[in-house]
Parts: C-alpha cells; sequence; structure tokens
C-alpha cells in the first residue's frame, strides 16, 4: 500500500470516527439548549474546515483532520 493511499484511508478513517462522536454529542445535548449551541458552532466550523482539508487535497497537500501533538 502507497503512503497516498494510507493518508486517504486515515484520514477516511479518522473523518468518519469524529463524526461518531460529534453524533452522540448531538443525541446527547437535544435536551440542553447550552450544550447544542455549541455542538451546532462546532459543526459549522468543522464543515468549513472539511471543505478546506478537500480543496488542499484536490491540490495534492494533504491537510489531517486533526493533529495530535
Amino acid at each position: 500500500m502507497g503512503e497516498k493511499n494510507f493518508q486517504i484511508e486515515l484520514s477516511g478513517y479518522m473523518g468518519s470516527r469524529i463524526g461518531n462522536i460529534v453524533k452522540g454529542a448531538v443525541q446527547s445535548s437535544v435536551t440542553r439548549p447550552k450544550e447544542a449551541a455549541i455542538i451546532m458552532k462546532y459543526l459549522m466550523t468543522g464543515k468549513n474546515a472539511k471543505m478546506k482539508r478537500e480543496h488542499y487535497e484536490k491540490n495534492g497537500e494533504h491537510i489531517p483532520s486533526f493533529l495530535i501533538a
């Protein structure tokens, strides 16, 4: 498996895992308006970040979903 394919598969895997975490947070915030507002803000920020990552990926530059430091 090439490095590029591994990066793409890892990005997809991490993106889906993050999506599962956010989905759980959304479900638990349904009855808590303050938490729901925070989750909605995160979703909008995350959507914009995803669009930027996809743009850079099309131009050959890999940007990970998140960084582990």
